[in-house]
């Protein structure tokens, strides 16, 4: 095999690999999203006034943390090098917006993200990230 064949040949593994690794995570983000909306479900609010900002806020931060708790529960070790390998966020740092951080993630990948409330979970504090 040539030096040129070779290195085609790699360059065709290394999107194969690439692509693979955007399925993965974008696998994990619908985990994570229908596992946040049981936990929501589990959850129902008793807040009257859903309009007034600050309880928005509130819903806000609750399906946030839903989020974090079911992005949490799975093993991504292996997913954080292999997105820092290919200098991409390592997902360490998403607390404040699991959602939108993913989604960031996803767009390098080509994967679009679901329309804003197609997922029922609050991602009103997005525009602040």
């Amino acid at each position: 095999m040539s030096t040129t064949e070779n290195y085609h040949g790699s360059n065709t593994h290394r999107v194969d690999e690439f692509k693979v690794l955007g399925e993965l995570l974008n696998e994990i983000y619908t985990n994570i999203i229908r596992n946040a909306q049981q936990a929501k479900d589990k959850f129902q609010t008793t807040l009257r006034e859903k309009e007034h900002e600050r309880v928005k806020e509130k819903l806000c931060s609750r399906d946030n943390l839903f989020c974090y708790l079911a992005l949490r529960k799975q093993n991504i070790s292996d997913l954080q090098l292999r997105l820092a390998e290919e200098g991409l966020s390592s997902l360490g740092t998403l607390e404040s917006h699991v959602l939108v951080g993913i989604e960031r993630v996803l767009k390098h990948f080509g994967i679009p993200a679901p329309p804003t409330n197609a997922s029922g979970l609050c991602k009103a504090r997005a525009a602040h990230y």
